[in-house]
Formats: C-alpha cells, structure tokens, sequence
C-alpha cells in the first residue's frame, strides 16, 4: 500500500506502520510548504502521552498549527519557520515525561538555537546517551 502520497494541496502519511516515528515526522513536516496529513495511529494516544496531542500542543509554541484528528493530525508547515528558530530562548517545551517526544522536539535545533526541555532524562527509557550522540549531530 502507499504509504507516503504528495499531491495537490496536502500530502498524506500513513503511519500504520511507523506509528513511533509520528512525533519526528511531525517535527519535521512543521518546515514543510503545505499542510501534511499524518492518519492511521490512532494508538498514539495510549503511549506515554497522547503523542497526537502533545506535538501539535509543543509545536504550536514555535507557531506551527497543527489540527487533532482521531486517527492523527494535519501539520500546517511553515517554510520559514526555520528562519524564526535562529533563538529558542524563552520557549520552554515540555518532553510530557515521553522519552520519543523529547527526541523529536530536539530535531528544531537542526534549524538553530538551543532547546529548553522540561525533563530531558525521559530520554533515558530509549537511548540513555542520546544527548551526547545528539551534541555530535547538532554541532
């Protein structure tokens, strides 16, 4: 089945399969230049947090729109989003105690300035050193 569909006005993401990978692809498609529709994972809102929610609720601190549906969520990318992370000084973004949330919002700092996270040990669960593997990547 296809699984990634870019046409007209809105791309689509069936994450069926790929239903960890949500949160980064969220992240990710906030830079996109048209809406993107993330559907089919529904259970996402029974992990450690409504990992639905919880993106489109961080994202929005930076200005990104995201719209809640029941099975996943529709991101309004913003192509110059990258252009208002030079500083992410003052935002404090939330990791919601959810070890793949606070990996995904980590992946603004590629567009620039420094994340401010709640509870970045959360990340410990997964991959315990990722913010030393993540300083190597980001630099």
């Amino acid at each position: 089945a296809e699984k990634f569909r870019n046409g007209g006005d809105l791309s689509v993401i069936d994450a069926s399969d790929i239903p960890d990978l949500v949160p980064a692809i969220a992240v990710m498609m906030s830079f996109w230049k048209k809406p993107c529709r993330i559907i089919n994972c529904e259970r996402l809102r029974i992990k450690e947090c409504d990992r639905i929610a919880v993106p489109a609720q961080e994202l929005s601190k930076v200005g990104v729109r995201c719209d809640e549906h029941d099975d996943g969520l529709t991101i309004h990318g913003d192509p110059a989003l990258a252009s208002r992370l030079h500083s992410l000084d003052g935002i404090a973004f939330s990791a919601h105690g959810d070890h793949r949330i606070a990996m995904s919002l980590a992946l603004l700092e590629l567009r620039g300035g420094r994340l401010t996270l709640d509870d970045p040990s959360c990340v410990s669960k997964s991959f315990p050193n990722f913010w030393e593997c993540w300083g190597q990547v980001r630099v």
